[in-house]
């Protein structure tokens, strides 16, 4: 399959669901861009399913609000439209840093991204969100409002 292993493609034309909950199945691989044609999802479960590598851009999910990948080997943060309200990547193998596009997600008000290899500063998200949660590895990754 083409898609994650696991993941028949033909999953990516019900473009009516709402909610893929797909946690701790084995599907290994990668996620397809071909998601963004779930163009109704609200909820993406993916925790602890083995995805490894570079999550595609999620912007085509325009209404997305609950993505959770924890738990699985990916190495970037993923991407999405400004209707995500809510991020769980902890526990993967992420580098770099938050984007600071992150700030531009009107809704989001919790974003967990423990267990990774992230550094700099969230201050942008506290600036943008007062009332946000935000959860990191102390002395990696700086976050005044997370004290």
């Amino acid at each position: 399959r083409s898609v994650v292993d696991g993941i028949p493609d033909e999953l990516f034309q019900l473009r009516h669901l709402h909610t893929l909950r797909l946690q701790g199945n084995d599907l290994e691989g990668t996620l397809s861009p071909k998601v963004n044609q779930l163009s109704n999802l609200r909820i993406l479960d993916l925790d602890d399913t083995n995805l490894r590598g570079e999550p595609p851009d999620m912007t085509g999910l325009g209404q997305l609000q609950i993505f959770g990948a924890c738990c699985n080997e990916l190495t970037a943060m993923p991407t999405f439209g400004r209707s995500v309200r809510s991020v769980d990547v902890s526990f993967n193998r992420i580098v770099g840093s938050v984007p600071q596009e992150y700030a531009t997600y009107g809704a989001l008000h919790t974003l967990i991204v423990d267990g990774n290899f992230l550094v700099g500063s969230v201050d942008f998200l506290c600036n943008a969100f007062p009332t946000i949660s935000i959860v990191v590895d102390r002395g990696e990754v700086s976050c005044y409002c997370c004290e």
